[in-house]
């Protein structure tokens, strides 16, 4: 201990962010047969082999490794396949489907969750948590920030023991057009009262001033006839 000092390490094994792996041996012997296939002193396995195993195909990527199939964003209004340029306040529907590597040649949808949404501009604007559908699909569903510009829609996921995962898609929000905006507000309701109440009032009066007589007026004048 005084001369290996505290925490010595027989085996360490390093994954970098671009998801190269490094596993460091402090001898080769590990990897020997007679290693491989020694047994305890009951005569049971010691497990070596099984060890040896599972450090090979995690060290050489034949296990543990996540990719990204496939990225789909529409609008979630109903939308048939938009997913470049939304509107404020848009609905945003984002899937992403990821699979995780088993074996030689084997994939399975990740089962894993933790995962999360940003929509970044220039720092992340927005941030949702993915819901898992099974089969390795995660979905997300959010508003359009109402700031126009291209938000970058990525999803970064690290976790230790797996490879890194970097899915980045670009969309653009832009301001409503002239066109699109709502025809009566809510909440201009009392002001739309307040205008239609003026317009009736002034129709009343303009009707009492144009055809109401004063009746000692209409007796003079009946007088005189």
């Amino acid at each position: 201990r005084a001369h290996l000092g505290p925490a010595p390490l027989l085996v360490a094994a390093l994954q970098a962010r671009n998801s190269a792996r490094v596993v460091v041996s402090g001898s080769l012997d590990l990897f020997s047969d007679r290693f491989a296939t020694a047994r305890l002193s009951d005569g049971r396995a010691s497990g070596n082999r099984d060890f040896l195993r599972e450090l090979t195909a995690w060290g050489f990527q034949e296990k543990a490794v996540l990719r990204v199939d496939h990225v789909t964003i529409q609008s979630g209004e109903g939308g048939q396949g938009r997913g470049e340029v939304f509107r404020y306040g848009e609905k945003i529907a984002y899937r992403v489907g990821i699979s995780e590597k088993v074996g030689p040649g084997q994939w399975r949808g990740l089962a894993a969750g933790g995962l999360q949404l940003e929509a970044v501009l220039l720092d992340p604007v927005v941030r949702v948590d993915l819901r898992a559908e099974g089969g390795g699909n995660f979905t997300a569903e959010f508003e359009a920030p109402h700031v126009h510009g291209s938000y970058r829609l990525q999803v970064r996921h690290y976790r230790a023991g797996y490879s890194a995962v970097d899915a980045t898609r670009e969309v653009v929000v832009r301001p409503l057009r002239a066109s699109e905006y709502d025809r009566f507000i809510p909440c201009a309701f009392p002001y739309y009262a307040s205008v239609l109440s003026m317009m009736a009032a002034t129709l009343l009066f303009s009707a009492l001033f144009l055809f109401h007589r004063d009746p000692a007026q209409a007796k003079a004048a009946a007088k005189r006839e």
